[in-house]
């Protein structure tokens, strides 16, 4: 098979799962957010690797699209290294997110897997402290971080590049969402 065709096959997959998601689910995460945005809660995302770079595409989407302040992607280079330095790298979001959040914030939280470490203690310790957790994940068939989360959307395939790219499709169309709803919602900056 060429490279190209199978380019071609890889799209199509990725199409059939974004047809498939719980687009029910992807709303109410949506006005989740706004009426978080709307109380003034701060809303902070983390993701390892492809995540990370979604997490960090996803922020800005909500803010600048969304019209949603108070959003926070996952930390910088500096300080995961200050921390992973510290301590250790699977308390990472835990520790970033310890000196930050409070109790009435919004988590999200985007895994492939669900079972990173640190993604696992950043969610237990956001759910322990009534920190509202929203989870993009891959497969439902192992339970990991998803079972702190409040509001679980599974992309159900084991393929990497098709869970991301959901991820990040998902996350265009809560700014989408957000961008028609929220703009008369919010409070204005001043």
């Amino acid at each position: 098979m060429a490279v190209a065709e199978r380019t071609v096959l890889q799209m199509l997959d990725v199409s059939s799962h974004i047809l498939a998601l719980p687009h029910l689910m992807i709303a109410r995460a949506a006005i989740r957010i706004l009426k978080h945005a709307q109380r003034g809660s701060c809303i902070w995302l983390i993701g390892n690797g492809g995540s990370f770079s979604n997490a960090e595409h996803i922020a800005l989407d909500l803010s600048i699209t969304g019209h949603i302040p108070h959003v926070y992607s996952s930390p910088t280079q500096p300080v995961i290294t200050a921390i992973a330095n510290d301590t250790e790298f699977e308390f990472v979001f835990l520790r970033w997110l310890a000196g930050r959040a409070r109790t009435g914030d919004l988590l999200i939280a985007l895994s492939c897997s669900k079972t990173s470490t640190n993604i696992l203690n950043a969610c237990q310790w956001a759910s322990a402290r009534q920190i509202e957790i929203i989870g993009l994940w891959g497969q439902p068939k192992h339970e990991g971080a998803d079972r702190y989360s409040d509001l679980n959307i599974y992309v159900d395939t084991d393929d990497y590049r098709t869970i991301e790219t959901c991820h990040l499709a998902i996350g265009q169309w809560w700014a989408a969402i957000l961008a028609d709803v929220g703009k008369d919602e919010l409070p204005k900056a001043a």
